[in-house]
């Protein structure tokens, strides 16, 4: 009888695909902490938690709370930044989680978003990313950063969560490929972005990060309703992306959707309401564009439709899927409950995958 082949025999084996959901820090905190666990429950992977501070609650003691009170799912930050807040409070407050969490922390940073804005924030350079990137990881791995004369120190650092970069820029991806331990792009275009990845991390010499999916969600049918819904996210890609996103598919765009409009003074992101601000877009982005915007950068529809491009983004390369309710501003209750049997096929797909049957 032959002996079945060992793990060393094997070979590396791939990653299950990872399904993760974000989490807005929207009503009481305890309602915040149930929704974790009801993600823990339906088998996702994931919960990410934006850094908001006009819009949710506050980042660190939201992820605090959520730590202590599940067991199993990962938690992130998708994403903080350099601006709003100091970069040694950032790696004190990552090193917590990451010992509280191990190896069930990561930490999410950008550019910044609604979390500036005001008060003279700007959003970071690809060169101050770079540097808050290296800073951050030296820090967290028990190096030291030099400010003028003081030499900082991370007294606790004793567990170094992976550091995760949101890219949407060619330059920003290939900034991740060469430095992040995992990267966030949006839906679409998928490609082109594991492209740019790829080429930042062959640069460095090394293997290329693990890169997660952001995309709206919905596991339904679409309706006129949700069309209305998926015009407000083409205005926030237009901002975060530029008309270059919808040019190359042939779309010319208002300019007011992609002028610069960065964080508080125009948070077209976190808006209230999407229902609402979708209806206000509904005449200004034609329906064309939205179906089009729905097909290719949002992963909306039926189960087994949802599972088909689960799968056609595993082989692509993807590690896996952040995904946000097409209601983005409240808590994704009953996005979380429609996720949970599809959680179940797209593992057992990962390893059927994984592990074909020999014939």
């Amino acid at each position: 009888m032959t002996a079945a082949p060992s793990a060393a025999d094997a070979g590396p084996q791939r990653q299950r695909f990872r399904i993760g959901v974000r989490i807005p820090g929207a009503g009481p905190l305890r309602d915040i902490v149930a929704t974790v666990q009801r993600a823990e429950r339906a088998g996702l992977d994931m919960a990410w938690f934006a850094d908001s501070p006009l819009n949710f609650r506050e980042l660190w003691t939201v992820l605090g709370a959520c730590a202590v009170s599940s067991e199993r799912i990962t938690l992130g930050s998708a994403v903080t930044n350099l601006a709003s807040r100091h970069l040694t409070v950032t790696a004190a407050a990552a090193a917590t989680l990451g010992e509280a969490l191990p190896g069930r922390f990561q930490l999410g940073l950008g550019a910044g978003d609604s979390a500036i804005g005001y008060d003279g924030l700007k959003l970071a350079t690809v060169a101050q990313l770079e540097q808050g990137l290296r800073d951050l990881k030296a820090l967290l791995g028990g190096g030291a950063v030099r400010y003028g004369d003081f030499r900082a120190t991370l007294r606790y650092a004793d567990v170094a969560p992976p550091v995760m970069l949101a890219a949407s820029g060619p330059r920003v991806m290939q900034l991740a490929g060469k430095l992040a331990d995992g990267v966030i792009i949006t839906m679409g275009e998928t490609e082109r972005k594991l492209a740019a990845i790829r080429a930042g991390a062959a640069e460095a010499g090394r293997e290329a990060p693990p890169v997660y999916v952001m995309a709206p969600c919905s596991v339904s049918e679409p309706g006129p309703a949700t069309l209305r819904m998926v015009k407000h996210f083409c205005a926030v890609t237009a901002r975060r992306e530029g008309a270059a996103a919808f040019e190359r598919a042939g779309f010319r765009l208002d300019p007011e959707f992609h002028a610069e409009h960065p964080g508080a003074t125009s948070d077209i992101a976190h808006a209230q309401s999407v229902a609402d601000a979708g209806d206000a877009l509904d005449s200004r982005i034609p329906d064309e564009l939205a179906h089009w915007y729905m097909r290719e950068r949002t992963l909306i529809g039926s189960e087994a439709e949802l599972l088909e491009r689960f799968d056609r983004l595993e082989k692509s390369g993807v590690a896996g899927v952040y995904l946000t309710a097409t209601e983005s501003s409240a808590l994704p209750d009953e996005l979380i409950e429609a996720l949970s049997s599809l959680c179940c096929a797209s593992a057992a797909r990962s390893m059927r995958s994984a592990h074909p049957t020999s014939q």
